[in-house]
């Protein structure tokens, strides 16, 4: 993916944006319609279901048993390529690996990757499997690009409406459409209760695994924590469960392109997502 870090396109052509705003508050309502409590990493609250909603069929139990990790792009889609010519596609498989192996063997979680080599999986087949297999979080794992080589950290996505033309270009571009579809898209999953649940459930999931990139990688690594963002990716809008997307360093600048390479620095990224989503289970467990 990549990200302008204030570059302005051509007129009519998308921006190369990874970058959306910072979602300021977990306790900006993602639904204006229907405003939820603050939730915050350190002591989240549960989200109130809707009324006359059906129960969800995941994400909501105290108990998670079945977790979906995505790495991204794969094949002939290589994501993002750096100055020393690592892959994205490459970097997200070997941490999605580390990923899954730390929640099987930690706390012995059902773990299904949407690839488990460098293939090429559409979109479409991604969210697919998380839903028929009937997972109850998924989270989707990337390595950031910007034009600006100095553009450096770590974010976390979860789906909303975007908050400005540049995350609506990047989603239509993730999304391969225009922006027009991608904001009828965004509007159609967003007007839906149940929707409104998930989606809170996914950004206490994101701001767990944001805190865990502060607390876990950054002593070791200093970077930028650019917080828990929001954009209408299809991957987190076609999956009926919390999900959220990880953005695990910028491959465009030469210092984290040289970490990614590091087998130290990817154990680090892996032990952060896997804290995140071992602090959101155990939040669903002791409320």
């Amino acid at each position: 993916m990549t990200n302008p870090e204030g570059d302005i396109p051509p007129e009519g052509e998308l921006p190369h944006t990874d970058g959306v705003p910072t979602v300021p508050s977990p306790s900006s309502p993602l639904i204006p319609e229907a405003p939820k409590a603050p939730l915050s990493p350190s002591s989240p609250a549960s989200p109130s279901q809707p009324q006359g909603a059906p129960s969800p069929p995941s994400g909501s139990s105290s108990e998670i048993r079945t977790i979906v990790i995505d790495p991204g792009h794969g094949g002939d889609d290589t994501g993002a390529i750096g100055q020393m010519r690592l892959r994205e596609s490459d970097v997200v498989l070997d941490v999605s690996i580390r990923v899954t192996k730390l929640l099987r063997n930690r706390l012995r979680k059902e773990v299904i990757m949407t690839r488990e080599t460098d293939i090429f999986i559409p979109l479409k087949d991604r969210t697919e499997l998380a839903n028929n297999k009937n997972a109850d979080l998924f989270v989707s794992i990337h390595a950031n690009a910007a034009r600006r080589k100095t553009a450096r950290g770590v974010e976390t996505y979860l789906f909303g409406r975007a908050t400005d033309e540049q995350a609506l270009a990047l989603a239509a571009r993730e999304n391969a459409t225009d922006i027009k579809s991608a904001q009828g898209f965004q509007e159609i999953i967003l007007n839906d209760l149940l929707r409104d649940f998930v989606l809170n459930e996914a950004l206490e999931l994101a701001h767990y695994t944001q805190e865990a990139f502060v607390k876990t990688l950054m002593p070791s690594y200093p970077t930028l924590s650019l917080g828990v963002k929001k954009a209408p990716f299809y991957v987190l809008a076609h999956t009926k469960m919390p999900a959220i997307l990880a953005e695990i360093s910028f491959v465009s600048n030469r210092v984290e392109e040289q970490r990614l390479q590091e087998g130290s620095y990817r154990q680090k990224i892996a032990e952060s997502i896997f804290q995140g989503i071992k602090g959101y289970i155990e939040a669903k467990r002791n409320p």
